[in-house]
């Protein structure tokens, strides 16, 4: 325990190191909303382990503008990031999100008679092994090393580090480039798109999280902010048409999904709902299958 300034007496943060500002301090000075102050989630404390180290991730240069400015330095906090990322948050069938977007977006959205697939943000492997037990010849890249050493461990040598700005394979390698759930995280998607289009041969397969909302979640220690779950980008119809339009591509299918009714009904009952959610118009989640 420790004071500041003798008001009041707080604990630290495990974390950032930081004294927690207690019910007293937030009354006495009041410099922020009150929701501000709002208890991070369990996934959400997660990240806080990742984001709140001091010395080892400058956040008030770089998680301030999420490396929206281009340097050497912010791409290596970036990739930084995300390498401690995936040493605490599986995205594998654990993660009881990855297996629906699968079945229920990914799969019914790819193009007939194709061969070859590679998963650009391939986590931890999941899609890549079952597009495999499908026998399609599926490989992943994926910017974590930590993730990559997973994925091999756990499905095989079919995954590679890399970056998604620049794959390194050649022109027109494979049938169908997948990004999922990769793009919102990206300060430049135009740039991203470019380099699926160059080592497609035809189809490119994106999915998004529909019309959310980026989230800045707050230490409640030290106050420093982040882009919840690392999403800066939002995407809404007009959102998508855009970029499409901007990369030259044609939009060939489109499927939304909504993942929650997955998790708690038979299957059955949740295509129902998803339905429905869909007539609604309250899916969160979005998939489009384009074509050059």
């Amino acid at each position: 325990m420790s004071t500041r300034t003798g008001m009041i007496s707080m604990d630290r943060c495990e974390f950032c190191d930081k004294e927690k500002i207690g019910e007293s301090m937030k009354k006495l000075t009041n410099p922020y909303p009150e929701d501000i102050f709002t208890e991070p989630t369990k996934y959400e404390m997660n990240q806080l382990k990742i984001f709140c180290i001091d010395n080892k991730i400058n956040q008030d240069k770089f998680f301030g503008s999420f490396g929206i400015k281009k340097n050497k330095k912010k791409l290596m906090n970036f990739t930084k990031f995300y390498e401690e990322e995936g040493k605490r948050i599986r995205t594998d069938e654990t993660n009881k999100d990855v297996p629906v977007r699968f079945k229920h977006l990914i799969l019914p959205l790819l193009p007939k008679k194709i061969k070859t697939i590679i998963d650009v943000g391939s986590g931890d492997g999941y899609a890549v092994n079952k597009l495999r037990e499908k026998n399609f010849s599926a490989h992943g890249i994926e910017l974590s090393k930590e993730r990559i050493k997973f994925a091999i461990k756990k499905y095989g040598n079919y995954y590679r580090q890399g970056n998604i700005y620049s794959t390194v394979f050649p022109e027109n390698e494979f049938d169908v480039v997948i990004a999922s759930e990769v793009i919102e995280h990206l300060d430049n998607p135009l740039k991203a798109i470019e380099e699926l289009k160059r080592i497609s041969k035809k189809y490119i397969l994106l999915t998004f999280p529909y019309k959310e909302i980026p989230q800045q979640i707050v230490c409640p220690y030290c106050l420093k902010n982040f882009p919840s779950s690392g999403h800066i980008q939002y995407f809404d119809d007009e959102r998508i048409k855009e970029i499409i339009l901007k990369s030259n591509l044609k939009i060939i299918k489109t499927r939304k999904l909504t993942y929650f009714p997955f998790h708690i009904f038979p299957e059955f009952i949740a295509v129902v709902s998803n339905f429905t959610l869909g007539i609604l118009k309250k899916n969160t989640y979005i998939g489009i299958l384009c074509k050059k």
